[in-house]
């Protein structure tokens, strides 16, 4: 059995009404691209996308990669494939 790597980020919603912090956790990860990592490593969006692992021997489709993009503001340029994406914790930011 093969385990990826896993892949925490946690993430302040500061530019809403109401902001809040959000903590996710990504399983099974490969692919993995950091770059320009810094003290600040402001995240203008985040992107996800599905890709395509081919079928099994009987036909069966596999299930697919999602692509995770974390779009750059300032800092830190961040994208991998996982198999499953996980929110842990919503809180609100007093």
């Amino acid at each position: 059995m093969w385990i990826g790597a896993v892949v925490e980020a946690s993430f302040e919603l500061c530019a809403l009404q109401y902001p809040y912090m959000v903590l996710m956790k990504f399983h099974d990860c490969v692919d993995i691209r950091l770059k320009e990592f810094n003290n600040q490593n402001a995240v203008y969006d985040l992107s996800f996308t599905f890709e395509d692992r081919g079928k099994l021997k009987d036909g069966t489709p596999m299930p697919p990669f999602i692509c995770v993009t974390f779009e750059q503001a300032f800092g830190m340029e961040l994208s991998f494939k996982c198999m499953r994406a996980e929110v842990l914790e919503k809180r609100e930011i007093e």
